[in-house]
């Protein structure tokens, strides 16, 4: 084969050869590398002092071999060992640390004297990389998908938005609504709760900011960070008269910093166009979506006129308005609203006439599964607020239990999980799950109380939200605002009053949450619940036990003193 370095400007002709490593245990490592006719690296031999000669000693390694190195100084390097490799058979090695600060690593390898085997096999995929046995022709359709998107426009960024919205698998939409909500605080990462009390207003108006990060342009001085590589005739080979350059002018979508470079933009903007509407805008922004929420409709109209003007002034076109008020709706210009009732909203799908959201549901596969593909099962249903815990936590457990058989991560699971599994999913019978998205219909409630429940068993803890509504003539409203399940690790040895603890625990992380991110004037109580008296008494005594209650009961001393108005039952 020829290659040429980088930005170099000559071919040089390279073999691909195999070789062989023997170590002190007469084991035998192989791997295959390409050649080169002048390595330009040259040896330099470590020079010891008499500390680190002591030093040697004392471990039993003779100093002489090593510092008899210099002979060879200044020669050339025959062959240069790759981190790929080193990484493998350092986990066999010993290193010390000497007295000036360097390192000596003795590894298990033994002087070999072996000739370099030119293969006419040539796997570039597999160059310096270390091997076991020759590579194998994987027949997986996964690794044919990828490597078909190599060649598709997509991912270069072009490509229509509805087709890339329509065709996002549920594992890339959980990637992004991820990033989205998330923050790094305090060296930990954050995710907001996703959606920030609108459940508690009467009325609902979101908006989307059209082809957003197209919106923003690249400096020209930039433009070279977002070059990228394309073929004139993809049935050619990549030569250099095959190749052509290109840049991105503007933001492209799909970049880690693509949705931080937006946001900051359009933070810019508010800061030169000053408003009353840039407050709601700042705090119901998410990427390219604006969310509105009130309990007057009269305000709706503003509200869409202000925005609409707001991102005018940052030469933004903001569209797709939708609105669970038809009066409103109407008054919206039609090239500005939604042409469907429903939409998605932070990864679930909102009807405006119903006013309901929609949790979609993965199908489960109904063959004998891989753990590989349980897995990503697991992960296809976005599930933020809990709702779906009592079809997802077996799921998680039977998971759990996967990782005690001895398949491989791509291989069929034993006969005897696959039994369990199918007795899982007859319990998947639906694709969708529906609920309100009010939590109330009256709004003249006097106050809101925040009741949290939690509870153990001998594999898992679980803490669930209740919001509490009560209302003037009329019986209060109670309904489940949030839940956050877990299983116990299967190693742990945790009894379940200490489960309980757990789950009291929390049950108060969750309850700091949901008073941090309601936007509730009238919440006037948060309630624990528990049914564990032996967990109760160890909060509520406020004396040192043991160190694993201690540390858990650290985070309830610290929330009774700084909410008076909870409580514990």
């Amino acid at each position: 084969m020829v290659v040429t370095g980088i930005n170099g400007n000559h071919k040089v002709t390279s073999y691909c050869v195999k070789l062989e490593l023997k170590g002190d245990n007469n084991q035998v490592w192989t791997t295959k590398i390409a050649t080169h006719p002048n390595v330009p690296i040259h040896f330099q031999a470590p020079d010891f002092s008499s500390q680190d000669i002591a030093f040697l000693k004392k471990q039993g390694i003779e100093a002489s071999a090593i510092m008899n190195l210099k002979r060879h100084n200044g020669q050339t390097i025959d062959l240069l060992l790759g981190n790929n490799f080193i990484a493998k058979i350092s986990t066999i090695s010993k290193r010390y640390e000497l007295p000036s600060s360097r390192m000596l690593e003795k590894t298990p390898l033994v002087p070999n004297n072996s000739t370099l085997e030119t293969t006419d096999y040539f796997a570039p995929a597999i160059i310096n990389a270390l091997e076991t046995k020759e590579c194998e022709d994987l027949q997986d359709e996964e690794l044919v998908r990828r490597v078909e998107q190599l060649f598709e426009l997509e991912h270069v960024g072009i490509r229509p938005a509805e087709q890339c919205e329509e065709e996002r698998t549920s594992d890339e939409t959980l990637i992004e609504k991820t990033k989205e909500e998330a923050a790094v605080i305090d060296g930990r990462i954050h995710v907001s709760f996703p959606f920030n009390g609108r459940e508690l207003k009467r009325y609902l108006m979101i908006a989307d900011i059209e082809k957003a990060f197209h919106q923003v342009r690249i400096k020209p001085e930039f433009r070279d960070l977002t070059r990228f590589l394309w073929l004139k005739d993809p049935n050619k080979p990549a030569t250099p008269d095959n190749i052509e350059i290109y840049r991105f002018t503007r933001l492209p979508f799909g970049m880690s910093c693509s949705p931080f470079l937006l946001a900051v933009t359009i933070l810019m903007y508010l800061d030169i166009n000053p408003h009353e509407i840039n407050t709601r805008i700042l705090q119901n922004l998410y990427v390219d979506n604006t969310v509105f929420t009130t309990n007057d409709e009269q305000e709706l109209e503003q509200l869409y006129k202000d925005s609409k003007e707001a991102f005018n002034k940052m030469g933004m076109n903001l569209r797709e308005y939708q609105v669970n008020s038809s009066k409103i709706h109407d008054k919206i210009l039609e090239t500005d609203r939604a042409q469907n009732t429903e939409c998605k909203l932070l990864g679930h799908v909102w009807d405006s006439v119903a006013d309901t959201l929609t949790i979609k549901i993965a199908k489960p596969p109904t063959e004998a599964p891989t753990k590989r593909k349980v897995v990503s099962f697991l992960a296809s249903t976005y599930d933020p607020l809990g709702l779906l815990s009592p079809i997802i936590v077996p799921i998680k457990e039977f998971v759990q239990t996967l990782w005690e058989e001895p398949t491989a991560w791509k291989q069929l699971i034993l006969k005897a999980s696959c039994k369990r599994w199918y007795e899982l999913i007859a319990s998947f019978t639906r694709t969708t799950f529906t609920i309100p998205r009010q939590l109330t219909e009256y709004y003249n409630y006097k106050s809101v109380k925040i009741m949290m429940f939690s509870d153990a068993s001998e594999l898992h803890f679980a803490t669930a939200a209740y919001l509490h509504y009560e209302i003037e003539d009329r019986p209060p409203v109670t309904k489940i605002i949030f839940a956050k399940p877990k299983v116990k690790p299967r190693k742990s040895k945790l009894t379940i009053p200490r489960l309980e603890l757990l789950g009291i625990q929390l049950a108060v992380n969750t309850a700091t949450m949901l008073v941090r991110e309601i936007d509730e004037t009238k919440l006037t109580e948060v309630k624990f619940f528990s049914d564990s008296t032996i967990a109760l008494y160890w909060i509520l005594k406020r004396s040192k036990v043991v160190r694993f209650v201690d540390n858990r009961n650290s985070t309830q001393q610290t929330w009774l003193r700084e909410e008076p108005q909870s409580s514990c039952y």
